[in-house]
């Protein structure tokens, strides 16, 4: 399926400072998993704006992430203390999303893709395809993307 952003359903970030569009979320319940702390889904991908000067990460227990920066420049991730990393477009990275993790956006505005899942139930990882033409898609894709 080609889905448009115009299509994304808009939801609040967990900590209240911003607002994501979700693209697709599997919530399909794990019996196995019902503890108080479970994550509410099994993966999801969503698209958020990002706006200057950045702020703090949602803390989501048990959840892994991957952010892949769509536009902005001079955005960085401190992820668990560790040394600010600076995001290239189109260039996935990966972390915990249950570690502080603060967020920096140089220029006054980004984009980014985020994918999340429950690292106890499966994972995940984010390619970038780019090509000067149109791409086909496996019949066995999930989800595509405009």
């Amino acid at each position: 399926a080609v889905l448009r952003r115009s299509e994304f359903a808009e939801q609040r970030w967990a900590n209240g400072l911003g607002v994501t569009r979700e693209i697709a979320v599997d919530r399909t319940p794990d019996a196995a998993h019902h503890a108080q702390n479970a994550a509410p889904f099994r993966w999801r991908l969503s698209m958020a704006d990002l706006a200057a000067p950045g702020g703090p990460f949602s803390m989501l227990h048990g959840i892994d992430r991957s952010l892949t920066l769509l536009e902005g420049t001079g955005v960085t991730l401190a992820v668990d203390g560790a040394a600010p990393v600076a995001l290239e477009i189109n260039s996935p990275f990966a972390f915990p999303g249950d570690v502080k993790t603060d967020c920096n956006v140089g220029s006054a505005t980004g984009r980014d893709l985020n994918a999340m899942w429950d690292r106890s139930r499966c994972t995940a990882s984010v390619n970038v395809v780019t090509a000067p033409t149109a791409v086909d898609f496996p019949v066995e894709s999930a989800v595509a993307f405009a």
